[in-house]
């Protein structure tokens, strides 16, 4: 089993959402190459992708904020689960 395959189960169990960074890298690769941000292993490519997925993490938890609390949230397979739990300060990412 793979890492994404076993994120995936851990995120359905729990009923948490989920995106995965491979499609947060090919959007930002073909979107703004400009900021080389792509996919393989570079040492650079965390440092390159940080803003971005901080910047993604940060509109999705205030888009849920804005959700009415007795509606479903958004996730990979279904719309029915709870909602999640506000995602850590920027400062955890470093």
């Amino acid at each position: 089993m793979g890492k994404s395959t076993l994120a995936w189960m851990l995120l359905e169990r729990e009923g948490l959402p989920g995106c995965p960074t491979d499609a947060l890298v090919s959007m930002l690769q073909r979107a703004a190459p400009e900021h080389g941000v792509r996919h393989g292993t570079h040492p650079d490519k965390a440092a390159l992708a940080q803003p971005f997925l901080v910047e993604f993490i940060r509109a999705a938890a205030e888009a849920l904020d804005a959700s009415d609390p007795g509606t479903a949230t958004w996730s990979r397979a279904t719309s029915s689960h709870r909602r999640p739990p506000r995602p850590p300060p920027v400062s955890a990412y470093r």
